[in-house]
């Protein structure tokens, strides 16, 4: 089973709008500061954005924000959410304060209180409850954090008729499983699901994150190289992620690149050239399971052991994947720090001996293209996104 090949490029906002973003302004509303854009397919562009202390999330409908507009407030007035809209006519964007959105009903779990005593208790967990929104990505998915009588839980909210949200469910339970006498890798562990609305509930990973200073920056790495060395041996039943779907997610993000920043796009055009090359000539490896979003931000470092986060993209892919994606984002990191992260970031590479090194390199390149790209839609430094393209940081 392969994956599925990434959607088609959504239409973009202006041009205009997107760099009056970046610069910190957003037309008819003031100063703003842009945290990153989204590009779903089937809905309108939306970005997360800071104003006046507060974030927002940001669709961008144009001529036809009014009707939008319309439609979703009569909608959160139902709700009880009657401020959580506002209408920006002169850009034509709707910003709505995370937590509302009509495709993720589990979302009620933060004003119903009837409805999350229901839910959870059905689950198995004991109130009282205090239950606070951690993440939002409109449309696609959310993350709660669930206090409750016996310690701390987190739901991961999905559209319930999305067929991805009952898969990942399922593979991570199938995940769950198959590791569960293994010492090397620590995973949430899954507590219970409400299919109607689209929860899947989790036991909070204790831990601590990712400290890259010194010795112990040495060890968590260690410890991270461990833990995924441990899953690329695990048996789980997930889709393929090939070197080709990688090739069309990078083309996607070239097309919207070269649409709104030509002067980047042309820097990008030879790289992408020459990563698609080196991509196809790896010699074939044996597929092997991959987290294929493996960042310092889903580790977490508990008694000398890793425990990862968020398998939403698990799949079965190329062994040296991983790796070359969390060494691009400790490029990034040490890139917005002002230090430099490359002895972390090699130091993962000696308990892979069956890998090359240079197919590693070959999977950094692609992440840090593909990191590059992203976060051109955002206020990242421009020197940061020119750094990622060199060689080596």
């Amino acid at each position: 089973m392969t994956q599925h090949m990434p959607n088609p490029t959504p239409t973009l906002p202006p041009t205009e709008l997107i760099h009056a973003m970046i610069g910190g302004q957003l037309p008819g509303l003031g100063p703003i500061q842009l945290m990153r854009m989204h590009f779903p397919s089937g809905r309108a562009p939306h970005a997360q954005i800071l104003h006046q202390g507060q974030v927002w999330i940001l669709e961008w409908f144009g001529q036809a924000a009014a009707d939008r507009r319309d439609a979703e407030t009569e909608r959160l007035a139902r709700m009880g959410q009657p401020d959580s809209l506002r209408w920006n006519a002169k850009a034509g964007v709707l910003l709505r304060r995370p937590g509302t959105d009509a495709k993720l009903p589990g979302l009620r779990l933060l004003s119903d209180k009837e409805l999350a005593e229901r839910c959870l208790t059905d689950i198995g967990l004991k109130g009282p409850f205090t239950i606070a929104l951690v993440a939002h990505r409109l449309g696609r998915r959310a993350v709660l954090r669930i206090r409750h009588a016996d310690g701390t839980a987190y739901a991961r909210l999905r559209s319930p008729t999305a067929q991805a949200a009952a898969a990942a469910i399922a593979r991570h339970q199938s995940l769950w499983q198959a590791m569960s006498h293994n010492n090397d890798l620590r995973l949430p562990r899954p507590l219970g699901v409400d299919r109607a609305l689209g929860l899947a509930l989790y036991a909070a990973l204790p831990g601590h994150p990712m400290q890259l200073r010194g010795l112990r920056g040495f060890s968590g790495i260690d410890a991270t190289a461990r833990a995924l060395s441990a899953l690329q041996q695990s048996r789980c039943d997930a889709p393929h992620w090939t070197a080709e779907d990688e090739i069309a997610l990078l083309s996607q993000w070239e097309d919207r690149v070269i649409t709104v920043f030509p002067d980047l796009g042309h820097k990008i055009q030879p790289k992408l050239l020459s990563i698609r090359k080196a991509l196809r000539e790896l010699p074939v490896m044996e597929p092997v399971t991959c987290h294929r979003d493996l960042h310092e931000g889903q580790i977490l470092l508990f008694r000398g052991l890793a425990g990862l986060l968020d398998f939403d993209t698990l799949s079965r892919g190329d062994p040296a994947m991983d790796l070359g994606n969390l060494q691009a984002h400790l490029d990034l990191a040490g890139l917005r720090k002002d230090r430099s992260f490359a002895a972390y970031a090699t130091a993962a590479e000696r308990l892979f001996p069956q890998i090359k090194l240079s197919r590693i390199a070959v999977w950094r390149r692609v992440a840090r293209l593909r990191l590059a790209m992203l976060w051109a839609f955002s206020g990242e430094p421009r020197a940061n996104l020119s750094a990622l393209l060199e060689d080596e940081v």
